[in-house]
C-alpha cells in the first residue's frame, strides 16, 4: 500500500513511530529580506526624486525677494514680493534684475542699455545709439537726467546700463556707470510694457531732427 502524502509508516529517529507529519517548511530568510530591500530601495528612489524636483523647482522658480526702497516706483513698491529667477547668460532690454552695486544689499533695477550700445541722456530724454526711446512703464512726463556731469555712456562687451523706474531718486548706472554681467544675480518676473524706439535722433550741433512717422509732414527742429 502506497502511503498517502504527508504520512509515514516506519520509525524515524527522535520522532514518534505513528501518526502524520507536516511537510518541511522552506527557509523564510530570503523571502523576508526581499521585501525589506525593496522597501528601502523605494525610499531611496523616492528621496532622490524629491531632491531632483526641489532642485529643478529652485532653478526654474527661483526665490522670493522683498522690495525695499522707492527707486522702482511705480512698478515695485516697498515691501512688495517678487519672484526672482537665476539670471541667464544674456539679458534683454527692459528686464528687471537683482544686482550687486557695491552696497551690502542687492539692488533692483531695469536694464536699459545692452552690450556695445551708446547711451546718451539729453534734456531729460534717453537716446540709445542716437535714437530716442520711450519707456511706457514710467510715470507720465518722467524726465531722466544724469546724476553726474557725464551724460554719454559707451557700453563694452558684457556690460549693461541699468536705471531705476523712479528716476528722481534712483542710484543707478548714471552714477556708478555700466555694470558687468557678473554683477547681475537674478531676474525678476514682471509684466511691464516694452521700451519703444521713436522716430527721432540725437541732436547734431544743437539740433534735434524729428522724422515724420507717416512721411507726410515736414521735419521739425528744436534748437539745443
Amino acid at each position: 500500500m502506497t502511503p498517502a502524502p504527508g504520512t509515514w509508516t516506519g520509525p524515524r529517529a527522535g520522532l514518534a513511530t505513528s501518526g502524520t507529519f507536516a511537510p518541511e517548511q522552506p527557509s523564510r530568510v530570503k523571502s523576508s529580506l526581499k521585501p525589506f530591500c525593496c522597501r528601502h530601495l523605494k525610499v531611496i528612489l523616492a528621496g532622490a526624486f524629491l531632491l531632483s524636483c526641489l532642485w529643478t523647482a529652485w532653478r526654474v522658480a527661483g526665490s522670493i525677494v522683498v522690495v525695499q526702497g522707492e527707486s522702482m516706483l511705480p512698478n515695485f513698491h516697498p515691501n512688495d514680493y517678487a519672484l526672482a529667477k537665476p539670471a541667464p547668460g544674456k539679458l534683454e532690454r527692459g528686464e528687471v534684475v537683482v544686482l550687486e552695486d557695491g552696497h551690502p544689499e542687492c539692488a533692483l533695477k531695469r536694464v536699459v542699455g545692452l552690450p556695445g550700445e551708446t547711451i546718451c541722456l539729453w534734456r531729460g530724454q534717453v537716446f540709445i545709439n542716437r535714437r530716442l526711446v520711450h519707456e511706457p512703464y514710467l510715470h507720465r512726463n518722467t524726465r531722466t537726467y544724469p546724476n553726474q556731469k557725464l551724460a554719454v555712456f559707451i557700453l563694452g562687451q558684457g556690460q549693461y546700463f541699468v536705471m531705476g523706474d523712479n528716476r528722481k531718486i534712483s542710484l543707478d548706472s548714471r552714477t556708478y556707470g555700466p555694470i558687468g554681467i557678473e554683477q547681475i544675480r537674478k531676474t525678476v518676473s514682471q509684466s511691464a510694457p516694452k521700451m519703444i524706439f521713436l522716430p527721432a535722433t540725437l541732436p547734431t550741433r544743437g539740433e534735434l531732427t524729428r522724422r515724420p512717422v507717416d512721411g507726410r509732414g515736414a521735419a521739425s527742429y528744436a534748437k539745443g
